[in-house]
């Protein structure tokens, strides 16, 4: 009648706790693929690299004869050489970090593939174990405590009884025993002649009580034996569905171990790309007016040339 099942240590009890370890994983809402998708880049020029600066094409040649005005030419050829090679390195820039942006996959979300599939499925089964363990362990104690109270109140009981049956006894002898109908010793035989000669009924009754009194008390009672063979069945119960318990909680962890492996690698490439996302954004920031300038003089300069073409 003893339950002494300690299972507050096995991290599989633990649903609540092991639970969440799963349900509080989330992936992080990615970025675009390719960086003109993204809204930085949708309906707007922010993201136009270009620098449009074509040279004129005797800057780059030595036959043009621009007399007098040729080293004045040349000035504003250089002039314009060095306006388009900035706003070119500065366009190479813009695109390495956009390249680097498009070039980072995050892959597909795993909380919508099949990993997540197979995760929820082994979480479900562990669900399921932990509930017949937990009502398998509540009956297995029940049914032992009961047991156990009532086999410990008998035996507190019995002093007490043992107590009225002597009292029942002494009474009894002053109406039944005045020939023997109580003594042991007395033949069978004889009792009943002397049931039969007294009040028989009377007798009858109050030694079927002392009997019944008796077998209420005593340890083996039926009722003992009933709640101790129910103890030790769902004892047995309740170790096996503490064995299925654990099966099912180790393939919930392997599994949740692997889910939980690739939410961390997704989440991190995210937020990899969030950050070229940024750098190519701050790239563009930086570019926009150095274009703006280099376009401005450019074109200015092309003018001052095109007065001497």
């Amino acid at each position: 009648l003893e339950f002494t099942a300690d299972r507050g240590e096995h991290e599989g009890v633990k649903f609540e706790v092991e639970s969440e370890r799963f349900t509080s994983l989330t992936c992080s809402a990615s970025p675009t693929h390719h960086f003109q998708g993204s809204e930085y880049c949708k309906g707007t020029d922010n993201c136009d690299e270009t620098c449009r600066m074509i040279m004129p094409p005797k800057c780059n040649t030595t036959e043009a004869s621009f007399g007098v005005c040729a080293p004045t030419v040349a000035a504003i050829c250089d002039n314009m050489d060095n306006s388009r090679s900035t706003c070119t390195l500065a366009s190479q820039k813009v695109l390495g970090a956009t390249v680097s942006y498009n070039h980072l996959d995050v892959q597909n979300s795993p909380c919508v593939s099949s990993i997540h599939k197979v995760t929820a499925e082994t979480h479900e089964a562990y669900r399921v174990a932990y509930d017949e363990w937990v009502f398998s362990y509540n009956n297995a104690s029940h049914a032992c405590k009961i047991g156990t109270a009532i086999r410990d109140y008998n035996g507190m009981a019995f002093v007490q009884h043992h107590q009225n049956m002597d009292n029942i006894r002494k009474v009894s002898e002053m109406v039944c025993d005045d020939a023997g109908f109580f003594d042991e010793e007395t033949p069978a035989a004889k009792r009943s002649l002397l049931a039969s000669d007294k009040n028989s009924e009377t007798c009858s009754n109050i030694k079927q009580l002392i009997d019944e009194i008796k077998a209420d008390t005593d340890l083996q009672s039926q009722q003992i034996q009933c709640f101790a063979s129910e103890c030790m069945l769902s004892k047995s119960l309740e170790a096996y569905k503490f064995q299925a318990l654990d099966t099912k909680f180790f393939e919930y962890n392997a599994t949740l171990q692997s889910y939980k492996a690739s939410v961390e690698t997704f989440n991190n490439a995210v937020a990899d790309k969030f950050l070229k996302k940024a750098a190519a954004e701050e790239a563009f920031e930086a570019f926009h007016p150095l274009k703006s300038d280099a376009t401005a003089k450019f074109h200015k300069d092309l003018e001052v040339y095109m007065s001497f073409a």
